[in-house]
């Protein structure tokens, strides 16, 4: 199943205790991929088409227009990629968000796990109402012989300047 995720600056502002607002203003509660902390928000989404996400992203816009997916076909891949807004600010005035991807497979077992990847470090975070995107992400291919079904996301997002620390959740169907 695919959707589009359009992004704008305005709807996951965090100008209140780090809730993500609508742009209306109105309060949107935490869900499995998307939560808001003291320091920073961050939210979970998945595509089939990275390269066009991150050109997209990079080009000046009022939003972004995210062709998401849950799907994986056998020799296909799904990226796994973290939007974030707010950081805790270093003494140079720099975010250091960080990220570890675990991915569980159908029958229960480790599939992957990375180490603490760059979600944003060492820069100055996106001035507000804008959003950021991790510089790295998680790319999945789904191989010959690799097991078909659900398979879990878990996305470990954390602040290293005030020690917080988001979980993250969501899963993929890999298809033949």
């Amino acid at each position: 199943m695919k959707h589009l995720l359009f992004i704008l600056a305005l709807v996951a502002n965090l100008s209140f205790a780090q809730q993500w607002h609508t742009q209306e203003g109105k309060p949107v509660p935490d869900s499995d991929a998307q939560k808001s902390g003291k320091s920073f928000g961050a939210q979970l989404i998945q595509t089939n088409k990275d390269e066009e996400l991150t050109a997209n992203w990079n080009k000046p816009s009022e939003g972004v227009l995210i062709d998401t997916s849950s799907t994986v076909r056998r020799n296909e891949a799904i990226s796994a990629f973290i939007v974030f807004t707010g950081c805790k600010e270093d003494a140079n005035g720099n975010c250091r968000l960080v990220v570890e991807f675990t991915i569980t497979q159908p029958d229960g077992k480790l599939y992957a796990q990375t180490p603490a990847t760059e979600v944003w470090y060492d820069k100055k975070k996106p001035p507000p109402p804008a959003l950021g995107l991790s510089v790295d992400y998680l790319k999945t291919v789904f191989s010959p012989g690799e097991l078909v079904g659900r398979y879990e996301i878990v996305a470990k997002v954390s602040d290293m300047n005030s020690n917080e620390s988001l979980i993250l959740e969501s899963w993929f169907m890999a298809e033949d």
